[in-house]
C-alpha cells in the first residue's frame, strides 16, 4: 500500500476503503474503550495510526476531510426541553414626563417639577439624581388624541442641580418656540 499523506485530497479508492475501515475499527474499539474521541495521525512512513489524543511530535495530523472521511451533515435534533424563567430585569426606564407648552405637567413617573423659562426652555426636575442618565425627548401633545406640530427637541443635565433636566423646543424651522415634549430619562445600574 503506497503512503497516504495528509495534503493528498484525491486518494484513490482502494486507500479510502482502508482508510475507513481503519476509522471504524478504531472508533469501535476506542468507545469500547471509553475515549471520547480520536486524531487520524501521519508518521513521516506514510502510516495512519489512529490516537486518542495528541499526535506524536514525528507525527501530523490529518485532515478527515480531505480524505473523503467526513460525510453531509445530519438532520438536526430535536429541541431540549425548556429551561425555567428568569428572574425579572428592571424596566429600561420609569423616569418620564408629558410637559404641556406652559410647563405643567400632563401625566409623570418620578417627576418632582416642571418649569418652563419661556422661549423654549424647559426645567424638569426628577426625584433622584439623573447626570448619569442619557435624556430623550420627542415633541409631544397632551392627551394623545392628535399629533402635533413638527419640531425639535434638545436634551441635557442641568449643571447646578443633579435631579434637573434641561430642555429647550424649536419649531419645524429651528426657531425656538414654546411647545409640548415627552421626556424619557434612561439609567444604567
Amino acid at each position: 500500500m503506497a503512503p497516504v499523506r495528509p495534503d493528498q485530497n484525491h486518494l484513490g479508492e482502494e486507500t479510502r476503503m482502508r482508510v475507513r475501515a481503519l476509522v471504524l475499527a478504531a472508533a469501535g474499539l476506542f468507545a469500547w474503550a471509553g475515549a471520547a474521541h480520536a486524531t487520524i495521525c501521519v508518521a513521516k512512513s506514510g502510516t495512519l495510526k489512529l490516537r486518542t489524543g495528541a499526535c506524536k511530535k514525528h507525527e501530523t495530523a490529518a485532515d478527515p476531510a480531505a480524505m473523503g472521511l467526513v460525510g453531509p451533515a445530519g438532520t438536526p435534533g430535536t429541541d431540549g426541553p425548556m429551561g425555567p424563567p428568569g428572574p425579572a430585569g428592571t424596566p429600561a426606564t420609569n423616569l418620564f414626563a408629558l410637559v404641556n407648552p406652559d410647563g405643567t405637567i400632563d401625566r409623570s413617573s418620578h417627576v418632582v417639577s416642571a418649569t418652563s423659562f419661556g422661549g423654549g426652555g424647559y426645567e424638569v426636575i426628577f426625584d433622584r439624581d439623573v447626570t448619569q442618565c442619557a435624556f430623550m425627548a420627542t415633541p409631544g401633545i397632551a392627551g394623545d388624541t392628535s399629533v402635533g406640530p413638527p419640531g425639535e427637541v434638545s436634551t441635557t443635565k442641568r449643571n447646578a442641580t443633579p435631579a434637573g433636566v434641561y430642555i429647550e423646543t424649536y419649531d419645524s424651522t429651528g426657531a425656538a418656540t414654546a411647545a409640548g415634549f415627552f421626556l424619557s430619562v434612561f439609567c444604567g445600574s
